[in-house]
């Protein structure tokens, strides 16, 4: 019979005497204060803090966080800044350096304006009233006194109607309803306006562009939001960089590369930036993503010279995959320097100013939807 109390025999030299001799003893965890002693904590910190107030003195003050900074979360701390300025259904009404001409600004304050409640879906736009619409309107005053010279950068969002433009802002934003999907799509035919950056000195416009592609909008409304988008994508002196926001699943569609059309050659001569942001990568395993990624680079094989800035990324505003890459772009872009031209460019451009003064003004191909 065995002697349960019998001591094991001594170790060799070397060997560990007995089962589990030999092990370093576990480090005992020490017990977390648990949910009843966080909330006597809490209920300590906030009678100190009552005493202190009684006292007239202020609440003590968090130490700051250790934490570096990085690049990303810099970027993300900028684009949450982000809010509603104007909109606008004619690209008139749009302000020039984050100011709106008097007479739009009359225009959007004036009550049951028929040119503006045509294209104005109350369901989509996010224009604030009353007071908000009034501290708006006053922070457009200051801004004509208070900006730099140069003016305020815009990016442009533009994509097809489903391609989840609205989504993808908003995750950027960190806001639920920044810029508003419509309850129907390609309804919303209006450019919203939101300012970025401190609010006594925004230092970027961001521009939500109307969607594009959806069937059941009548062909006379497409033709001329068309020529709207075109004008801007073309002409708007401000406009800094466009990002494409496209369906990772569907690639760049025909429609797609004709919108890129309007803005081609202001991207080729690096006037203007292009970010095509492949949306829904949630949806791609890692093979299918790299197959869309290798595909569309081909597709813009033709904008890409040696002065051209365009980028590439899948995002998922579900995951936020590709996230953080995408606010460092659009804030590097918003705080570049400006490119200032050379003497000898000033006088080439001026040289001739009547050289093409009998060209025909170039009104954009329609798009064939």
């Amino acid at each position: 019979m065995t002697d349960s109390n019998k001591k094991p025999a001594p170790a060799a030299p070397g060997k560990p005497a007995g089962r589990g001799a030999g092990r370093a003893a576990a480090p005992k965890k020490k017990p977390g204060p648990g949910k009843t002693g966080q909330r006597a904590a809490a209920k300590a910190r906030a009678k100190a803090n009552e005493k202190l107030k009684a006292q007239g003195l202020p609440p003590p003050v968090k130490p700051a966080s250790t934490e570096p900074l990085t690049a990303g979360k810099r970027a993300l701390a900028w684009t949450h800044t982000a809010r509603f300025l104007t909109t606008a259904s004619q690209l008139k009404h749009l302000p020039v350096n984050g100011v709106l001409p008097a007479e739009a600004q009359a225009r959007a304050e004036a009550a049951g304006d028929d040119e503006f409640d045509e294209f104005l879906d109350d369901a989509d736009v996010g224009a604030p009233e009353g007071d908000a619409g009034s501290a708006l309107a006053s922070e457009g005053e200051a801004l004509a006194h208070d900006l730099a010279p140069r003016q305020l950068p815009e990016i442009a969002f533009v994509g097809r109607s489903n391609a989840g433009k609205s989504t993808a802002v908003n995750t950027l934003a960190q806001q639920k309803r920044l810029a508003f999907a419509s309850k129907t799509p390609g309804r919303t035919q209006h450019i919203n306006l939101f300012a970025v950056g401190p609010r006594d000195a925004p230092d970027a416009l961001f521009a939500d562009l109307p969607g594009y592609g959806y069937a059941a909008v009548a062909r006379d409304a497409k033709l001329r939001w068309q020529r709207v988008m075109a004008d801007y994508l073309s002409e708007r002196e401000s406009l800094s960089g466009v990002v494409l926001m496209v369906d990772s699943r569907l690639g760049l569609t025909d429609l797609d590369k004709q919108l890129l059309e309007f803005v081609s050659d202001r991207v080729t001569a690096g006037e203007v930036s292009l970010l095509i942001v492949l949306t829904k990568a949630d949806k791609l395993n890692r093979k299918e993503g790299a197959a869309v990624l290798a595909q569309v680079e081909k597709d813009i094989g033709v904008l890409a010279t040696e002065d051209a800035d365009i980028g590439i990324t899948l995002f998922s505003a579900l995951n936020k995959q590709g996230l953080e890459d995408v606010a460092e772009v659009l804030y590097d872009w918003a705080h570049r320097e400006p490119v200032l031209r050379s003497d000898d460019e000033e006088a080439d451009a001026d040289a001739d100013p009547d050289e093409n003064a009998d060209a025909e003004p170039d009104q954009g191909r329609p798009m064939n939807t």
